[in-house]
């Protein structure tokens, strides 16, 4: 055999054993539908079987535009979670996106979340009235 075929037959033998396999987002959840600044937002969900490499969380305000990015380890079950801060980076209120994907955003899981200033009887925010989800 010629050099050329020996090299073409190990690339592919080889390659695919040390190249992550790439799959996308089967399943995405948050912990809660409502936050307030200062919560954190519990991030978790699934990839297809034997995914490697790292899940890209992107989150949107209610006008579309960039908030911030979160990236969460993919593990050896499929499995990812992270935990993202609201901070000072989330300036408006209302409905916000979660994406969650591995190399194509268009094809990742969407959530929604609202990010809510809550006033309490003495006019600082509070989250014990926000919705509980089960």
């Amino acid at each position: 055999m010629t050099k050329k075929v020996v090299f073409f037959l190990t690339t592919l033998v080889i390659l695919p054993g040390i190249m992550p396999a790439f799959a996308e987002v089967i399943e995405f959840q948050l912990d809660k539908s409502a936050y307030i600044e200062g919560d954190s937002i519990n991030a978790k969900g699934a990839v297809s079987s034997d995914s490697s490499g790292m899940v890209t969380i992107v989150l949107r305000d209610p006008n579309d535009e960039f908030v911030l990015l979160n990236q969460a380890f993919i593990q050896d079950d499929n499995s990812f979670e992270t935990n993202i801060s609201i901070n000072q980076k989330f300036q408006a209120t209302g409905t916000h996106n979660a994406t969650a994907f591995v190399l194509n955003m268009t094809a990742g899981k969407t959530e929604s979340f609202d990010l809510v200033t809550v006033i309490s009887d003495n006019n600082s925010v509070s989250n014990k009235d926000l919705p509980k989800d089960s």
